[in-house]
């Protein structure tokens, strides 16, 4: 991705000149678009059936960073989509004490697990890893992709805020993360907040490992679910390997208690100008006697000058006891820029 770098005297030139910047002061920004053609083809809805639709969206992202005279670093970051919306909005502070950060990032139990590898424009080998799709509470993303980072948002039916404040230290080739994230709605009707722990070990040409716990503890429902995770990744002969397991004990008043694992795997590997991939992930809850499994694989051709040529395909099948199967398929292709 290509970065355009402003330092603060250059600001002037875009109608920055009565504004004061730090000197050592700098803007960074880069970004990204995306065009193509994606099918989907679902049972999951009466009526759905299949469709071919045109893709396209864009997305800015900024990057602001300065450091004090006493040599700590601070900064903010964020992306800009296509709506306009402003989303992974976050500051931080770095020094030899760690760093500090606060916002719309990562809990621990994300910043310390490694995620399996997905493609696609429109997310065709990649929309089975996004959670889970079992009927049964979720905590949030628990483990397709290592992320939890948003759990008490997505399982609680919180406003969203991302109210998350994380905390990292580097020791040799480990870092360690914990996390707090602030689940009260607007309304004051349930305060279920997130504690997460994590740690990853970076270990050279061998391996890198992450493990992570997280729980939910407050006034609401889901008082008391938890989540551990453990994940790795590896290259042998070339292929990236990458796998995660995670195992969620879910405490429900409003949808039951229930237990939930979910294993992932990806393979990355280079043929001459194009990265491809192929990923495998299986999600399994007790209680409701539910399953599901999904598979793709992608690719990316360097086109040159930022550009890429993207395809992906992917498929999911659920089966939940009670319920009519679901099948769903998804196919697209087209261009990627990165600016």
């Amino acid at each position: 991705m290509k970065n355009v770098l402003f330092a603060s005297t250059a600001l002037v030139a875009f109608g920055f000149a009565g504004a004061s910047f730090a000197q050592n002061a700098n803007i960074a920004i880069s970004g990204d678009a995306e065009l193509g053609l994606t099918y989907q083809d679902t049972d999951a809805t009466e009526g759905s059936g299949d469709a071919i639709r045109v893709h396209n969206d864009y997305e800015v992202s900024f990057a602001l960073t300065g450091v004090t005279d006493g040599g700590i670093s601070f900064g903010a970051t964020g992306v800009f989509l296509d709506d306009s919306e402003a989303t992974d909005t976050s500051a931080f502070i770095s020094g030899a004490f760690g760093t500090i950060t606060g916002g719309d990032t990562n809990g621990a139990f994300d910043q310390a697990m490694i995620e399996v590898a997905g493609g696609g424009l429109a997310d065709e080998a990649d929309f089975y890893l996004e959670g889970s799709v079992l009927g049964t509470v979720d905590l949030g993303d628990d483990g397709f992709d290592g992320a939890v980072d948003d759990n008490a948002d997505n399982a609680a039916d919180i406003t969203g805020d991302a109210q998350i404040i994380r905390y990292d230290l580097a020791l040799a080739a480990a870092t360690f993360s914990v996390s707090y994230e602030d689940g009260e709605d607007e309304d004051g009707g349930s305060d279920v907040n997130a504690y997460g722990i994590g740690a990853n070990f970076d270990l050279g040409d061998f391996a890198n490992v992450g493990i992570a716990y997280q729980t939910l503890a407050g006034d609401g429902d889901l008082d008391g679910s938890q989540v551990f995770g453990i994940s790795g990744s590896t290259e042998l002969g070339g292929v990236e390997l990458t796998a995660t397991y995670s195992f969620a004990d879910i405490e429900s008043e409003a949808n039951g208690d229930d237990e939930e694992f979910n294993i992932a795997a990806s393979a990355e590997f280079s043929l001459g100008a194009a990265g491809v991939g192929v990923n495998i992930d299986y999600n399994e809850a007790d209680e409701t006697d539910a399953e599901a499994l999904g598979y793709g694989a992608f690719m990316e051709y360097d086109l040159g000058g930022g550009a890429d040529f993207v395809a992906a395909i992917g498929y999911q099948e659920t089966e939940e006891a009670g319920s009519d199967d679901v099948d769903e398929l998804r196919v697209g292709a087209g261009i990627g820029m990165s600016f």
